[in-house]
């Protein structure tokens, strides 16, 4: 039988020894969880302006990175809508009311479409996501969702092809300029 001192000190050295071995992981992980971030980021960005991944052949990092870079234009909006300088990774669209991210999808120099970030009440929690808008400011491109701690099998359908798909092509404002 060990004593109460020897319980208290083993327990502690091991727990010291842990809690550095886990403060030193999520040190050296942050970057890379920082990646997985925007990856995933620009990855709704482009599923939502209508970009999909090959059915044979999931996307890699230097794909996402080089589809987003040669066709994606991205800049922050003010409240009146006024080109901004601020840098578009410096916007928390959860948050930050009084600018708006925009990406602009084009194709040798022709806008095939615009996307902005979205967020809504589901059931259960905010949805986020992306909406994208065809060139025209009147039709759905496409939608995305990317966090939202919906029930599976009811709100969490959100996330499947057959949901989003169904917004492809909506028109969402008519010839008048009204909301339809």
């Amino acid at each position: 039988m060990h004593s109460n001192r020897y319980t208290l000190i083993f327990t502690s050295l091991l727990t010291i020894i842990l809690a550095s071995f886990l403060s030193i992981a999520a040190g050296n992980l942050d970057q890379l969880q920082k990646l997985n971030v925007e990856l995933d980021s620009k990855k709704n960005i482009l599923s939502s302006l209508g970009y999909k991944e090959p059915s044979d052949k999931k996307w890699s990092t230097s794909d996402i990175l080089a589809l987003f870079q040669d066709n994606i234009e991205s800049f922050v909006l003010d409240k009146q809508g006024n080109k901004t300088d601020k840098d578009i990774k410096s916007i928390d669209s959860e948050k930050d009311y009084e600018n708006m991210p925009i990406y602009i999808s084009k194709n040798n120099h022709e806008i095939n479409g615009y996307a902005i970030p979205i967020s809504g009440k589901g059931l259960w929690s905010t949805l986020y996501g992306y909406f994208a808008i065809e060139p025209d400011g009147m039709t759905a491109k496409g939608i995305t969702f990317y966090a939202h701690k919906e029930t599976p099998g009811l709100g969490g359908e959100v996330d499947k092809p057959w949901f989003q798909n169904n917004f492809v092509g909506k028109r969402f404002i008519d010839d008048e300029g009204n909301l339809v």
